[in-house]
């Protein structure tokens, strides 16, 4: 039982045609199909149908994946940013740590009296 020559049947219409066929030039047998129009070429057109919807699908995955990317990139962008502020005020912190060591050096409270260095033990 088929399911009829434009809803399912045409590969056994094609198959068919092959079969009675077989023996003909592939040339003429193609300019022929193309003069009459024959509706062996439905096959083809529902092929290319199928492949014009996957490349649409594929068309919307790849967008879809951009976006995806692009709100990845923006929040990497925002944690980097907030990064290099961190990063600045460590600097600074670190050159005013220096800054004091330096202090304490010159006045000569850096560890010389003993009685005043509370983290001194004897």
């Amino acid at each position: 039982q088929t399911m009829g020559e434009l809803h399912g049947g045409a590969i056994e219409g094609a198959a068919k045609f092959f079969q009675e066929n077989k023996n003909s030039n592939p040339e003429s047998l193609v300019k022929e199909l193309k003069e009459k129009k024959s509706r062996l070429a439905l096959f083809q057109e529902e092929k290319a149908e199928t492949m014009q919807q996957l490349k649409g699908e594929m068309e919307l995955k790849v967008k879809q994946l951009q976006r995806k990317k692009s709100r990845e990139i923006a929040q990497l962008q925002k944690e980097m940013n907030r990064l290099r502020k961190e990063l600045e005020l460590l600097k600074k912190v670190d050159v005013q740590l220096e800054q004091r060591k330096k202090d304490l050096r010159k006045s000569g409270t850096a560890g010389h009296d003993k009685g005043k260095n509370p983290g001194s033990r004897r």
